[in-house]
């Protein structure tokens, strides 16, 4: 590392002084401001108005602090220091989920102060580390450091919808030969797990409507079946998860489960797995596609399928059933597979396909995005660990997860914060992350990632000299 306490001071004082903490703040307002929601393209604007007025906005603050800024027709924009043909990038992006006002303690798109909190859409996913990397470059300029590569601060605007916005970046110029995405937590993600999207299309009773969450990528929380006659309740069995109505010749039953992310499957209970449970126990649909839907939506690890395995690096393959609807007399269930890297997706494919053949039915809409498994030992890696480690403290290991994000659209590209575990979940349960109401990032988690990505970059500019 380099003379890691002399620029630990020089960052404090950087840091500390009252024009460049209120010019934080400042342009984080800014860019919270812009509710750059991803809407269909138009007028030039590949991911409509809004999308187009924050990377404006964005290249606007990269050139008032005097670095040249590229716009590359409103997919995606870069900031740049230093000119040597050999870049390393910062990945961040610019649009964000959509936020209603219910549930926020303010406007979510007004930045709002309270404590060390910045609290608002966008703030931790992913504005607030843009803003990390922005002021990154700035110590460095204003420090007159100089690196044997140039820095390519990428800010894209669809991460949350396709990532196309990468893809075109990758057409009109080359990867960076080493990258970081700002929008997971600390340490380095080394990995990130494969994954396999397909709807599972199978016979139900006639009748029998189900329908059941609520995105793809997370355990649903809730499920209905309406049945084409009226059960008596008296004589079905009691299931705390499930309520019953009947109206018009017609049965409701309603399913309550519990969400989370379908890479995190172990904190959620799936409404779907519940609501199937209790119609095949109460013989209301006897079906064999509701019967394998009760099995596969209540267990994540793909063992319905057959296709269950893990490694040492990624541990175990999760297999979501996530949404659920009925499409002329037949089921289509939709699943979310997250699979080591180790596995065979061809493999995993032919299961699926056997197993939606003997039910008597199909699959459809399959999508694969491969995973990817950075060495630990290599330099960048090993740079990026210790400068989370001088900073944050403590053991700083690398980790792999089941999530996705920037990282496997860009080659040799890692995620590496910039949220700190440790101030994590401050507004309660089910509040402040990334898609939550109160969304946040703090002041500290702020300042401690223009330290953190500093270090880095001189750690990786020192390996190479």
């Amino acid at each position: 590392m380099p003379d890691t306490v002399g620029i630990m001071n020089e960052l404090a004082a950087f840091l500390r002084r009252p024009d460049i903490a209120a010019e934080m703040e400042d342009d984080l307002r800014t860019l919270v401001a812009v509710p750059s929601v991803g809407a269909p393209g138009e007028g030039g604007y590949p991911f409509g108005p809004a999308c187009a007025a924050v990377l404006d906005a964005a290249l606007a603050l990269g050139e008032k602090y005097g670095f040249a800024t590229e716009n590359h027709a409103y997919y995606c924009g870069s900031i740049l220091y230093g000119d040597a043909e050999k870049e390393l990038g910062i990945v961040t992006h610019l649009d964000v989920v959509p936020a209603s006002k219910e549930g926020w303690t303010g406007d979510p798109f007004t930045l709002l102060r309270d404590g060390d909190l910045l609290i608002g859409r966008g703030t931790e996913d992913d504005k607030g580390p843009f803003i990390a990397s922005l002021y990154t470059l700035r110590f460095l300029k204003e420090t007159r450091r100089a690196l044997p590569f140039a820095v390519r601060l990428i800010l894209g605007c669809d991460e949350e919808s396709g990532c196309t916005d990468l893809a075109h970046y990758l057409s009109v110029r080359s990867a960076p030969f080493f990258a970081f995405t700002p929008d997971s937590e600390y340490p380095v993600c080394i990995g990130e797990k494969g994954m396999y999207g397909f709807d599972l299309v199978v016979p139900c009773d006639a009748g029998t409507e189900i329908t059941g969450g609520s995105a793809p990528n997370a355990v649903p929380a809730s499920a209905r079946a309406v049945l084409r006659a009226c059960a008596d309740p008296g004589v079905l069995l009691y299931d705390e998860q499930i309520t019953l109505e009947s109206a018009a010749g017609e049965t409701a039953v309603h399913a309550e489960g519990l969400t989370a992310h379908a890479a995190m499957p172990e904190s959620g209970v799936n409404a779907i797995g519940a609501l199937c449970r209790y119609l095949a126990a109460n013989r209301l649909d006897g079906s064999a596609g509701v019967r394998f839907l009760a099995e596969s939506c209540s267990e994540y690890l793909g063992k319905s399928f057959g296709i269950d395995c893990s490694d040492d690096a990624f541990g175990y393959l999760t297999c979501v059933g996530s949404t659920v609807h009925t499409r002329e007399g037949m089921l289509v269930q939709n699943y979310n597979v997250r699979y080591p890297m180790s596995a065979d997706i061809g493999e995993i494919r032919r299961r699926v396909a056997e197993k939606a053949a003997s039910l008597g039915g199909r699959v459809e809409n399959e999508s694969v995005s491969a995973g990817y498994y950075k060495d630990p030992d290599s330099a960048e890696i090993r740079a990026l660990t210790e400068a989370c480690g001088t900073v944050l403290g403590g053991p700083c290991a690398p980790y792999t997860m089941g999530g996705g994000t920037y990282a496997r659209h860009m080659p040799g590209t890692v995620a590496f914060g910039a949220a700190i575990p440790a101030l994590r979940g401050l507004r309660g349960e089910g509040r402040g992350g990334a898609h939550q109401v109160d969304e946040y990032i703090t002041v500290t988690e702020l300042e401690c990632g223009v330290k953190i990505f500093t270090l880095s970059l001189l750690g990786i500019a020192e390996a190479q000299s």
